[in-house]
C-alpha cells in the first residue's frame, strides 16, 4: 500500500511539473504574441491617424498606404501560422504527387520580390522529380525557409534555393550567406516562438513562428530537415523527400 501511494505521489508530482510547464509556455506564447501584434499596430494607427489629420501629398500618401499594407499583411501572416500550427496537430493531410521543378519555380516566384527589395539575389535549379504533399503546407515551409535566408542576410548578398535527387531521396536546400547561428542555438530554432536574434528577426518581420511551424509541416510528411550553419558564414537547410515516379 505505501509502495503504491508513493507511486501515485510521483505520478501526482510528474503531472503538475507538467501543467506548470505548460502554463509557463502559455505565458511566454501570450507575452510575445503580444509583443509582436504591439510593433504593428503602432505603426497602422500612427500611419492611419497622419492621413486622417494631416494634408499630404500623393508620394506621402503612397507611402503611407504601402505602410499600412505591408503591416496588415505581416499582422495576417503571423495569425495564419498560429491557425496552422493548432490546426496540423490535430488533422490529417491531403498528399498529392508535386512537380519539383513547378514547385520550386512557384516558390521562386513568391519569394523573389521581397528578395530584391533587400538587395538580395536569388540562384536557384532544379532537377526533375516528384515528391508528395499537400502543395500549400510544403509552399510554406519553403517561403518560411527563404524569408530567414533574407534576414540572415545583408544586401548584396545571396540566396541558394536549389533541388535535386540523391540515391531514393529528392532534396530541396536554401543556403545563405549571412550571420549564421550560434551551436547552442541550433538545437532551439524549430522551438514555437524562439528566435536567435530577437531584435534582428522582430525588425525584418519575424514572429519566431516559421521553424517550428516548418518543422512540424515536414514531420508531418515523414521530411527530414538537415541543418548546417557557421556564425559569420551562413546556413544551409537540406530537406530530404522519399522520391516518388521520375517525370
Amino acid at each position: 500500500m505505501s509502495d503504491k501511494f508513493n507511486q501515485m505521489a510521483d505520478s501526482v508530482e510528474t503531472h503538475i511539473d507538467e501543467l506548470n510547464d505548460m502554463i509557463k509556455r502559455r505565458d511566454q506564447f501570450v507575452a510575445d504574441f503580444t509583443h509582436e501584434i504591439k510593433t504593428p499596430m503602432t505603426a497602422i494607427i500612427g500611419y492611419a491617424d497622419t492621413m486622417r489629420s494631416t494634408d499630404l501629398d500623393a508620394d506621402q500618401q503612397l507611402m503611407a498606404l504601402n505602410y499600412i499594407f505591408s503591416e496588415g499583411k505581416r499582422l495576417e501572416d503571423m495569425s495564419m501560422k498560429l491557425f496552422d500550427l493548432i490546426y496540423l496537430k490535430s488533422n490529417t493531410i491531403d498528399k498529392k504527387p508535386i512537380s519539383a521543378v513547378s514547385f520550386g519555380n512557384d516558390i521562386v516566384n513568391s519569394v523573389k520580390p521581397i528578395l530584391s527589395s533587400d538587395g538580395i539575389s536569388l540562384k536557384y535549379e532544379f532537377e526533375q522529380g516528384i515528391i508528395t504533399g499537400d502543395r500549400e503546407l510544403l509552399k510554406t515551409v519553403f517561403i518560411n525557409l527563404i524569408d530567414n535566408a533574407r534576414k540572415a542576410s545583408s544586401k548584396g548578398s545571396r540566396v541558394i534555393f536549389k533541388g535535386d535527387k540523391k540515391g531514393e531521396f529528392y532534396c530541396f536546400t536554401v543556403q545563405d550567406f549571412g550571420v549564421g547561428i550560434e551551436e547552442k542555438d541550433l538545437s532551439r530554432i524549430c522551438d514555437e516562438f524562439y528566435m536567435v536574434d530577437k531584435s534582428r528577426s522582430r525588425k525584418k518581420g519575424g514572429a519566431g513562428l516559421g521553424l517550428s511551424l516548418a518543422s512540424l509541416i515536414l514531420n508531418r510528411h515523414d521530411a527530414d530537415m538537415k541543418i548546417e550553419s557557421t556564425p559569420n558564414v551562413g546556413t544551409t537547410f537540406k530537406i530530404y523527400f522519399k522520391i516518388g515516379d521520375i517525370e
